[in-house]
């Protein structure tokens, strides 16, 4: 989430900025550096790992284009009402985004946090 907030916040000051393009651009990294450890289980000594920051940053924004900005948007805005200032799960993050959008995401978060390979972009 954080690398993504960066991401959200050029977007929001900029009319000019193409998020897509600059996700695109993270997709051309050196594949090593996004497959492992795979994020979703990256264990404490990889927990800093480049593919837990850029290819954490490809989820979140797959995502977004997967469920739609209002979706997407809704989703950030109830985890934070929820979990904020506490602790979460990736389960609980992915259940409230089953929740708002209506789309089962299971095979989604086990693509992009816990297999090596690096899924296509949403289309």
């Amino acid at each position: 989430f954080a690398t993504y907030a960066q991401y959200l916040y050029f977007e929001a000051i900029d009319p000019n900025y193409d998020i897509d393009a600059e996700i695109n651009q993270l997709r051309q990294f050196d594949n090593t550096l996004l497959a492992l450890p795979v994020p979703g289980d990256p264990g404490a000594e990889q927990l800093f790992a480049p593919s837990v920051y850029f290819r954490g940053a490809l989820t979140v924004h797959s995502l977004r284009r997967t469920i739609g900005d209002e979706a997407f948007f809704t989703t950030l805005r109830t985890y934070l009402e929820r979990f904020g200032g506490g602790n979460a799960t990736t389960e609980d993050f992915q259940g409230i985004a089953e929740e708002i959008s209506g789309v089962d995401l299971d095979d989604f978060f086990q693509a992009w946090l816990y297999e090596a390979p690096l899924p296509p972009p949403p289309s």
